[in-house]
């Protein structure tokens, strides 16, 4: 358990609390030893005197002094609590300065309505109690010293911490936007508040999120003027082929089987570009979602479902086909069959699991293969572009899902959890 906070605000926050309360402490201290301590020592020294007296006027046989007494019953009432800490201070040295002069084994202090009363014992009279009548002088100045520099710490306090909190929102900011910035998303931050330097750091990074996002943009754009043109070619080849004479029907196959590979990578560019934009809900059943998009696998024997999501609910209909049919090409090209798909809703979310019998892969294989482009090196890469699971991991990401993968005793199983609701809900924002 860490002890030490990480919130900078917070850190900010404790530093200068303790510097105050160093400064409270030895702002104290003068005040007790310039203004308390001496007052003490003037209020003894009088009562000392006065205690003197009473004892030589008893020793004597005379009555004592005005405002002292003697008591051959111990007091009642023990000495009560001192209102304020200036004040106890002040009570207490004089108890014990009076206490070391007269060499009293015992000295109480009894607060009464009118004047204090303090009760001595006294070595040469132990059976009876010197009382001394004492209005005690309230030391004002400490209290009104105290009173400003405790409104002073406030205030301190206070504007340390709208400094602090100054400081910190923008790179509590900063720190959103990179983390949207690196999930892919456009991010504009306020570059005119907080330090210079906080302001400067603020410029920079958004100068290299409207980079980034060029750059994106123009790769997208290039990706998909490529593929979009590639496929004018493709289409008057397929009617070449088409139009060859019959006679060698092998080599006419193989040719159309050419073409249509590279239709498909084409293809999967093109889905690969259009990924990034979030498409509005639609009604419909998972369950019928995946029927109509598996269609094409119903004679494979390697490919079973198990759907259990037959409830209608709003959600990205286009994204769970994607998603749905890249994951079940690949596994079955690279798992091993058979190949279980299984659907279920609740809620607010539904969910695709795909299954297959193989030994999968591990975290950092997983991590490699949805990256664009990454193809493991036990795959074939005849017909592949290496943005299948790319394609899937950047459509859940979009969409708001979650995507996880993990070897199980059954094989390698790969879930996808989107957001669906039972209402209708706002398009949302490219």
């Amino acid at each position: 358990m860490r002890l030490v906070p990480q919130s900078l605000f917070v850190r900010t926050a404790l530093l200068i609390a303790g510097t105050i309360l160093v400064f409270s402490i030895i702002a104290w201290q003068a005040i007790v030893w310039t203004a308390i301590v001496p007052a003490a020592e003037l209020a003894t020294s009088v009562l000392t005197q006065r205690a003197n007296a009473a004892i030589a006027a008893r020793r004597t046989g005379q009555a004592p002094p005005e405002g002292t007494r003697f008591e051959d019953i111990a007091p009642a009432t023990m000495e009560s609590r001192f209102r304020g800490l200036s004040f106890r201070a002040y009570v207490e040295a004089i108890r014990a300065k009076l206490q070391a002069n007269l060499n009293s084994p015992e000295l109480r202090i009894r607060r009464l309505t009118g004047p204090s009363e303090l009760w001595v014992r006294t070595r040469e009279f132990p059976d009876t109690w010197l009382v001394l009548s004492w209005r005690i002088a309230d030391p004002k100045a400490p209290l009104a010293a105290l009173g400003v520099l405790g409104a002073a710490a406030l205030l301190v306090l206070g504007a340390a911490a709208l400094s602090a909190r100054r400081l910190t929102a923008p790179l509590a900011a900063l720190a959103a936007a990179a983390a949207h910035l690196a999930e892919g998303s456009k991010v504009d931050i306020a570059t005119g508040s907080g330090p210079s330097e906080v302001r400067s750091l603020a410029v920079a990074f958004q100068s290299m999120s409207h980079r980034l996002s060029e750059l994106d943009q123009q790769r997208e754009l290039m990706l998909g003027g490529i593929s979009h043109d590639l496929r004018t070619p493709l289409a008057r080849l397929r009617v070449a082929v088409e139009l060859l004479d019959a006679g060698d029907q092998a080599l006419t196959q193989e040719m159309t089987a050419n073409i249509e590979e590279m239709d498909q990578m084409v293809g999967q560019f093109l889905h690969y570009v259009r990924a990034n934009y979030r498409e509005s809900p639609t009604r419909a059943s998972l369950d019928d979602v995946a029927r109509h998009t598996l269609a094409g696998y119903t004679a494979d024997q390697r490919l079973h479902l198990e759907l259990d999501a037959a409830k209608i609910r709003w959600f990205a209909v286009d994204c769970v086909r994607h998603t749905l049919l890249n994951l079940v090409q690949n596994a079955l090209e690279y798992g091993q069959p058979p190949v279980a798909v299984r659907t279920w809703v609740t809620a607010d979310r539904i969910g695709i699991q795909v299954q297959d019998c193989g030994a999968g892969l591990s975290e950092e294989q997983w991590s490699d293969a949805v990256r664009p482009f990454h193809r493991l090196r036990d795959q074939p890469s005849g017909g592949h572009t290496g943005l299948g699971l790319a394609m899937v991991d950047r459509l859940v990401s979009v969409c708001n899902g979650d995507l996880d993968a993990a070897r199980t005793a059954g094989g390698f199983t790969v879930t996808v959890q989107l957001p669906a609701q039972s209402t209708a809900v706002p398009a949302l924002a490219p």
